[in-house]
């Protein structure tokens, strides 16, 4: 039980950090973390935000879990399966793009094209909906399961 709390507390701080440079400080998610090849820290900032995004939900709807459910072991399985995916977001990203910098521009190849440049944003709004679809799905089936009184 002080694993989940430690992990809430840190990917909570984590989160709000993350919240707080971006409405206070927005300019910092521009700043080169590395000159050349140009790397923006905000990638860096936005593939942490990502990893801790499903570690907090997850961490945070403990109370909620009923351990003996079947539901809540692939609710389980699909939070670990959204951390992986967050993982691996900056290298797809660069795969994507063909830099780190995620820049995309039309082009003859599929490798940083209008195309590709969809796909990347598909999978950056999936590193925020599937944490948030199966947090709601939990919530909806913990409160479905509960006897009445």
């Amino acid at each position: 039980m002080k694993l989940k709390w430690a992990t809430l507390a840190i990917s909570g701080i984590l989160l709000m950090l993350f919240l707080l440079m971006l409405l206070l400080r927005p300019g910092i998610f521009i700043h080169a973390l590395v000159e050349e090849p140009f790397i923006p820290l905000g990638n860096l900032l936005f593939w942490l935000a990502f990893i801790a995004f499903p570690i907090f939900l997850d961490a945070a709807s403990f109370s909620f879990r009923q351990p003996a459910a079947a539901w809540d072991k692939w609710i389980a399985k699909g939070f670990r399966i959204a951390v992986v995916l967050a993982v691996l977001w900056w290298p797809v990203s660069y795969g994507l793009s063909g830099n780190f910098a995620n820049t995309f521009s039309p082009g003859p190849s599929f490798v940083g094209s209008e195309r590709a440049a969809g796909i990347f944003w598909a999978y950056s709004y999936a590193m925020v909906l599937l944490p948030v679809a199966l947090w709601l799905l939990r919530m909806l089936l913990a409160l479905l399961g509960k006897p009445r009184k």
